[in-house]
This record gives structure tokens, C-alpha cells and sequence, in this order.
């Protein structure tokens, strides 16, 4: 199903003040995302980026990955436990007690290398594929059973509102 999808039209600066200036036309898609969700309800969503920095991507993807997994708190109205908790995993973060390791998974007929930060049954991956940075979030889903296939026209994905 899809899960997320972000775009701009093309900007340009235009006049003597460097006026900008969103000219018509197709939107241009900076990110998609298609969430899977399992039979034992286990989650994977997989989401492309066109970035130019993975390393603020990264950072990105590990601080909204403890976010999640302290949204429970939050739901349940405790904001002080939900700030704490991520606070507590940024500082473990930081000291080199979560670490990214290696993953290795098919995209196609290809394996590509991920980088994942796992914490229990949930995990984050990122690898950097041509011009696209390819993000997971999983929750109760193995990393051992993601097998993706490459997606090469996003307009049956785009058109589902």
C-alpha cells in the first residue's frame, strides 16, 4: 500500500534579484514510500530519497527511529517518558552502545549492502542506490525475510490517493 510520497516542482531563479519563481509541469517526485504489512503483523516500509548527504539522512533516520520506538509512551499521554526515553537513546547512540552494522539484502537480482541500527524486533537500513537512498523501517519484521524488487514506473503507486 503506499505509504508516503513527497515531490516538488522544479524552481528557478529568475530577474535581477534572483527572484524564484515555481514554473508549471509535471511534479517532480523526491520520495516514495510503499508500506507492507505482514499476516503477524509485522511492518516494513520502504521509502526512496533523492539526497545529496546520507550522512544527514542517517542521522534523520536513527532520530526518527527512537522517536517511534517511544511513541507508545506518547500515546499514552506520559511526554515525559516519551522525551526521556529518546534522549536516553540518542545518548546511547552517541556513545557507540547502538552502532549501524552491515546487512546485506536482494534488491532485484542484486544484493546491495545496508546499513542497519537494530534495537529488539525493530530496525532501520539505509543504502545509497545510483542517485536514490534506499530507507526501511521495520517493525516485528525480520530483516532475513525482505527480498525487494525494483520499481521502475511510480505511476500505479502515485495514483492511489
Amino acid at each position: 500500500m503506499p505509504g508516503q510520497r513527497a515531490g516538488r516542482q522544479a524552481i528557478r531563479r529568475t530577474g535581477p534579484f534572483g527572484l524564484l519563481t515555481r514554473p508549471g509541469g509535471p511534479l517532480w517526485i523526491a520520495a516514495l514510500g510503499l508500506t507492507h504489512v505482514a499476516q503477524d503483523g509485522g511492518c516494513l516500509h520502504v521509502a526512496t530519497h533523492r539526497v545529496t548527504t546520507y550522512q544527514t539522512l542517517e542521522a534523520m533516520a536513527a532520530g526518527n527511529f527512537f522517536r517511534r520506538l517511544a511513541w507508545p509512551l506518547l500515546e499514552q499521554g506520559n511526554r515525559e517518558g516519551f522525551d526521556s526515553t529518546v534522549i536516553a537513546l540518542r545518548t546511547q547512540y552517541r556513545a557507540g552502545q547502538l552502532g549501524w552494522r552491515r546487512a546485506v539484502i536482494p534488491v532485484g537480482s542484486d544484493l546491495v549492502c545496508f546499513r542497519a541500527l537494530t534495537i529488539g524486533t525493530d530496525w532501520v537500513a539505509l543504502a545509497e542506490i545510483a542517485n536514490f537512498c534506499l530507507q526501511l523501517d521495520a517493525q516485528r519484521f525480520p530483516i532475513s525475510r525482505v527480498q525487494l524488487v525494483r520499481i521502475t514506473d511510480p505511476g500505479p503507486y502515485l495514483s492511489h490517493r
